[in-house]
């Protein structure tokens, strides 16, 4: 199953949507047609399984990061979280746009609503644990992390597609900072 799914990432990378078939992620995996198939019923099944994987790995990154902010100054939560994450999600942004261009175009693309949905749980719970140290009260620290998170995820999936060469430019990290900053009331 890595084969495939390692092939179907350099198909997509060097080939786009467009010109990704399962003959080709085949061919690049180095297993037969009937090979993928009896792992995935179709392309859609294959990106699914990529983002799964991909948004994994990032989960994983937030997952191991989160516990340690709730010991840290707020500020520096932010940055350690914002440095942490971000930077995970910059690994492949070649992979990373063609993945939320999927999702963009599938509102049920399971693997980006579950990776948000689960740092807006995440972040929310840090929000209520570490309220009385925020510079403002919050009105509803759902609310709140629904809005950071999906800012961030709209403004890593843009930079990945439309200039993915900025994602090593750690002036954008620095900026997405100040932006959660300035929302929390620093």
């Amino acid at each position: 199953m890595d084969a495939i799914l390692d092939g179907a990432a350099d198909v997509l990378r060097q080939h786009g949507l467009e010109g990704t078939s399962t003959t080709r992620i085949a061919e690049r995996a180095g297993v037969s047609i009937g090979s993928l198939y009896q792992y995935f019923p179709n392309k859609l099944a294959i990106y699914r399984a990529l983002g799964e994987r991909f948004f994994g790995r990032i989960d994983a990154v937030a997952e191991a990061i989160f516990p340690a902010l709730a010991s840290l100054p707020p500020r520096e939560a932010i940055d350690t979280a914002v440095r942490g994450v971000i930077s995970a999600s910059f690994l492949d942004p070649a992979l990373d746009r063609i993945l939320h261009h999927v999702a963009i175009s599938r509102a049920d693309f399971e693997p980006v609503a579950g990776f948000e949905a689960r740092q807006e749980a995440r972040l929310a719970a840090l929000l209520r644990a570490r309220a009385r140290e925020l510079p403002r009260p919050l009105v509803d620290p759902d609310l709140t992390a629904r809005v950071l998170i999906r800012a961030l995820g709209g403004v890593v999936s843009s930079t990945c597609a439309r200039e993915p060469s900025a994602t090593s430019d750690i002036r954008l990290i620095d900026e997405l900072i100040r932006l959660i900053e300035h929302h929390l009331g620093f």
